[in-house]
């Protein structure tokens, strides 16, 4: 038990501190590291990296399981370019669904399992477009097509209808959300940002797609709101502050309950 209690405290020390430091630490508090004093440690029998062994660094991202649990969409660059791969969720040689020059991320698929819809932008611009392409493969078709707006981080919501979206115009500095409409594509606005240093996120969607909770953040990161939408705009529902300090009071709680 005591061992037990040690870890918890441990942990919660963890959390708290590091939610102190992400409150508290920013650019103004701290100082600019002076590059003649960072050294790295040698090494003599270290060799120098062949070339042809960049082209060997692969990287896996955005995995995302199909309903029936039976395939995982992904990104990869096993090709030479971050695109649109499958693989069978019992192992096996991925399946390329997507062959293009252009980076694609967010894999997220359908609740029918016949589309996967992800992000992709051009030469890397980063003004992302929203893409839907056919589970089996196929052409990848542009549903957002907006050179000029960013849209990422498609969330599909339970009965397919609809993608909530984090969108940034080119020019502007902090995202905003937006729901499309999965048969007519229509763009329909439910956040307008007015400070120019707070962002909105989506983070998913209630199991009966009636509501859509998202984060409303500082740019910094420092602090953060959970907002909830029921079809008439969002109501705030916790800051990270009040849950820390409710978590904090969970644990005291159960420390003394097992003493």
């Amino acid at each position: 038990m005591n061992s037990f209690r040690s870890a918890c405290v441990s942990w919660l020390l963890l959390f708290v501190c590091g939610t102190a430091v992400a409150q508290t630490s920013g650019p103004d508090s701290r100082h600019i590291s002076d590059p003649k004093t960072i050294t790295s440690a040698s090494n003599s029998n270290a060799r120098p990296i062949p070339i042809d062994d960049l082209y060997f660094t692969h990287s896996v991202s955005s995995a995302s399981w199909s309903p029936d649990g039976k395939e995982i969409a992904f990104t990869t660059d096993i090709s030479g370019r971050s695109n649109l791969w499958k693989v069978n969720a019992d192992g096996g040689w991925p399946i390329q669904l997507a062959l293009s020059d252009e980076r694609q991320y967010g894999e997220t698929w359908s609740p029918d399992g016949k589309w996967i819809v992800f992000q992709q932008d051009t030469g890397g611009n980063e003004l992302w477009d929203v893409y839907a392409i056919a589970s089996d493969g196929g052409e990848a078709i542009n549903l957002s097509n907006t050179p000029e707006i960013r849209e990422e981080s498609p969330r599909r919501s339970p009965d397919g209808k609809t993608i909530a979206l984090n969108t940034k115009p080119k020019e502007a500095t902090v995202y905003d959300i937006t729901l499309m409409d999965w048969a007519t594509r229509k763009m329909t606005p439910l956040t307008h940002e007015s400070t120019p240093n707070h962002l909105w996120q989506s983070v998913a969607w209630s199991p009966d797609g009636k509501t859509l909770y998202v984060n409303r953040l500082e740019v910094s990161f420092a602090d953060a709101d959970y907002y909830a939408n029921e079809g008439h705009g969002f109501e705030k529902r916790e800051n990270r502050i009040d849950s820390t300090r409710r978590t904090v009071a969970w644990f005291d709680k159960y420390l003394k309950a097992n003493d």
